[in-house]
Protein backbone atom coordinates (compact mmCIF):
# COMPACT_ATOMS: atom_id res chain seq x y z
CA UNK A 1 0.00 0.00 0.00
CA UNK A 2 1.39 3.57 -0.78
CA UNK A 3 1.53 5.99 1.39
CA UNK A 4 0.49 9.47 0.64
CA UNK A 5 0.97 13.09 2.24
CA UNK A 6 -1.27 16.08 1.72
CA UNK A 7 -0.21 19.34 3.28
CA UNK A 8 -2.62 21.44 5.56
CA UNK A 9 -2.28 24.29 8.03
CA UNK A 10 -3.01 24.81 11.58
CA UNK A 11 -4.04 28.34 12.35
CA UNK A 12 -4.23 29.66 15.89
CA UNK A 13 -5.61 32.91 17.06
CA UNK A 14 -6.63 34.51 20.20
CA UNK A 15 -3.77 32.54 22.31
CA UNK A 16 -2.47 33.86 25.10
CA UNK A 17 0.77 32.16 26.67
CA UNK A 18 0.47 28.43 26.97
CA UNK A 19 0.88 25.05 24.53
CA UNK A 20 -1.50 23.92 21.72
CA UNK A 21 -1.74 20.37 21.14
CA UNK A 22 -3.86 18.96 18.54
CA UNK A 23 -4.32 15.10 17.98
CA UNK A 24 -5.28 13.09 15.12
CA UNK A 25 -6.66 9.68 16.28
CA UNK A 26 -5.36 7.00 15.87
CA UNK A 27 -5.35 4.57 12.12
CA UNK A 28 -3.97 5.39 9.09
CA UNK A 29 -3.34 8.92 9.43
CA UNK A 30 -0.18 10.44 11.14
CA UNK A 31 1.45 13.76 11.40
CA UNK A 32 4.51 14.34 8.83
CA UNK A 33 7.01 16.83 7.75
CA UNK A 34 6.00 15.41 4.18
CA UNK A 35 7.11 13.00 1.58
CA UNK A 36 11.03 12.05 2.26
CA UNK A 37 11.17 11.59 -1.72
CA UNK A 38 10.27 14.47 -2.75
CA UNK A 39 12.89 16.92 -3.04
CA UNK A 40 9.94 19.81 -3.31
CA UNK A 41 9.06 18.97 0.47
CA UNK A 42 8.48 21.82 2.68
CA UNK A 43 9.01 20.31 5.90
CA UNK A 44 6.81 22.03 8.77
CA UNK A 45 6.88 25.79 9.26
CA UNK A 46 5.73 28.00 11.63
CA UNK A 47 4.92 31.50 10.49
CA UNK A 48 3.63 34.55 12.78
CA UNK A 49 0.66 36.40 11.69
CA UNK A 50 1.81 39.93 12.82
CA UNK A 51 5.31 39.94 14.67
CA UNK A 52 7.16 37.15 16.57
CA UNK A 53 6.30 34.18 18.08
CA UNK A 54 7.91 33.45 21.27
CA UNK A 55 7.67 29.79 21.17
CA UNK A 56 9.46 28.21 24.13
CA UNK A 57 8.91 24.54 23.05
CA UNK A 58 7.72 22.46 19.77
CA UNK A 59 6.85 18.69 19.95
CA UNK A 60 5.46 16.30 17.14
CA UNK A 61 4.99 12.76 17.24
CA UNK A 62 2.23 10.72 14.72
CA UNK A 63 -0.29 11.30 16.20
CA UNK A 64 0.04 14.47 18.47
CA UNK A 65 1.35 18.34 17.44
CA UNK A 66 2.29 20.28 20.78
CA UNK A 67 3.20 24.28 20.16
CA UNK A 68 4.25 25.85 23.68
CA UNK A 69 4.59 29.67 23.44
CA UNK A 70 5.56 32.45 26.04
CA UNK A 71 3.56 35.22 26.41
CA UNK A 72 4.53 38.10 24.19
CA UNK A 73 7.12 41.48 24.89
CA UNK A 74 6.38 39.64 28.64
CA UNK A 75 2.54 40.90 28.35
CA UNK A 76 0.40 38.23 29.40
CA UNK A 77 -2.78 39.73 28.29
CA UNK A 78 -1.46 40.28 24.59
CA UNK A 79 -3.03 37.46 22.42
CA UNK A 80 -0.92 35.91 19.76
CA UNK A 81 -1.57 34.56 16.17
CA UNK A 82 0.27 32.02 14.28
CA UNK A 83 0.18 29.26 11.23
CA UNK A 84 2.12 25.77 11.45
CA UNK A 85 1.95 24.37 8.00
CA UNK A 86 2.84 20.60 7.69
CA UNK A 87 1.50 17.16 6.23
CA UNK A 88 -0.75 14.46 7.35
CA UNK A 89 0.65 11.06 5.86
CA UNK A 90 -2.21 8.58 4.89
CA UNK A 91 -1.50 5.16 4.37
CA UNK A 92 -5.09 4.26 3.07
CA UNK A 93 -7.18 6.09 0.65
CA UNK A 94 -9.60 9.28 1.43
CA UNK A 95 -11.71 8.90 4.01
CA UNK A 96 -11.64 11.27 7.34
CA UNK A 97 -9.05 12.38 9.66
CA UNK A 98 -9.82 12.18 13.22
CA UNK A 99 -8.75 15.18 15.07
CA UNK A 100 -8.89 16.85 18.43
CA UNK A 101 -7.56 19.41 20.91
CA UNK A 102 -5.62 18.00 24.07
CA UNK A 103 -4.68 21.33 25.44
CA UNK A 104 -5.46 25.38 24.60
CA UNK A 105 -5.19 28.64 26.33
CA UNK A 106 -9.09 29.30 26.96
CA UNK A 107 -10.01 31.98 23.92
CA UNK A 108 -7.95 30.38 21.24
CA UNK A 109 -9.48 29.41 18.58
CA UNK A 110 -7.68 26.73 16.55
CA UNK A 111 -8.76 25.42 13.16
CA UNK A 112 -7.59 23.13 10.45
CA UNK A 113 -7.72 23.08 6.84
CA UNK A 114 -6.23 20.75 4.05
CA UNK A 115 -4.97 22.32 1.02
CA UNK A 116 -7.78 24.22 -1.17
CA UNK A 117 -10.31 22.81 1.51
CA UNK A 118 -12.27 24.87 3.87
CA UNK A 119 -10.92 25.11 7.49
CA UNK A 120 -12.67 22.78 10.40
CA UNK A 121 -12.59 24.31 13.89
CA UNK A 122 -11.15 22.07 16.55
CA UNK A 123 -11.90 21.47 19.89
CA UNK A 124 -11.93 19.32 23.06
CA UNK A 125 -14.70 16.78 20.63
CA UNK A 126 -13.25 14.92 17.95
CA UNK A 127 -14.30 15.89 14.68
CA UNK A 128 -13.52 14.12 11.28
CA UNK A 129 -11.88 16.21 8.73
CA UNK A 130 -12.00 14.66 4.77
CA UNK A 131 -8.87 13.37 3.81
CA UNK A 132 -8.41 14.94 0.02
CA UNK A 133 -9.00 12.25 -2.80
Amino acid sequence: MTTTYESGTITVTGSNAGTVTVNIGAGTYAWSSGNPTQTNNRGITLSANGGAVPVTSFSMTNLSMSTATAAASGDSSSTQAFTISTYVANSATGGFVSMSLSSCPPGTTVTFAFSNQQAVTLSAAVVGVPYPS
